[in-house]
């Protein structure tokens, strides 16, 4: 007897897209919501989230919280894939980059033979070289990061202080989360893992 007939559904290659998503850094994007005034308008507009617009696209996250990010795939037959962790760690005013040197996706680009370069996590899910990776904002290395897409939110935090700046945060911020996925990154998820899309779970 046929219980299911003409089923499609792809299996993951754990390895490759696991370390594709860590290579997802996300970033707080701040954004100005205008309050209202006593007659429920700014600028004589209807504003804040009497606008059905602010409230579909500007709902934020909330400052000093943690959030886990995940990423599915889609592939090209319209199937999807597990969800992957994207990178973790403390989001702060100074952004998280990506090296974007030519060795970051191969140990050596030039070799007609190309063996890939993985990230590295322990036991704990502590990424262990992410020096080679990620960086500041201000050039400088950076550590503490984690494959579990766990991210505190510390916009209030400023490095060049390395104290709390209460000032950061007031009541018109909306903290959003902007996610950086590097362009290497991308066309190897085309072309090599037969990806043509992808979303972002919380």
């Amino acid at each position: 007897m046929l219980f299911f007939g003409n089923i499609h559904k792809n299996t993951d290659n754990y390895k490759e897209l696991q370390d594709c998503a860590l290579r997802i850094i996300p970033n707080i994007e701040l954004t100005t919501l205008k309050n209202i005034d006593n007659n429920y308008k700014v600028g004589g507009t209807t504003s804040a989230y009497y606008n059905s617009n602010n409230m579909y696209n500007l709902t934020g996250y909330f400052n000093n919280e943690y959030y886990r990010f995940g990423v599915v795939f889609i592939y090209k037959n319209g199937t999807l894939s597990s969800v992957y962790n994207t990178l973790g760690g403390v989001l702060t005013n100074s952004r998280i980059d990506y090296l974007t040197g030519s060795n970051t996706l191969y140990q050596n680009p030039s070799s007609p033979v190309l063996v890939r370069k993985y990230i590295q996590t322990d036991d704990f899910g502590w990424i262990k070289n992410s020096s080679e990776f990620f960086k500041k904002g201000d050039g400088s290395g950076i550590e503490c990061v984690n494959s579990k897409g766990v991210c505190k939110l510390d916009w209030s935090w400023d490095d060049s202080k390395n104290s709390i700046d209460p000032n950061k945060i007031t009541d018109d911020k909306i903290l959003g989360i902007n996610f950086y996925i590097p362009p290497s990154v991308v066309k190897f998820l085309k072309e090599d893992l037969g990806v043509r899309g992808l979303f972002f779970v919380r």
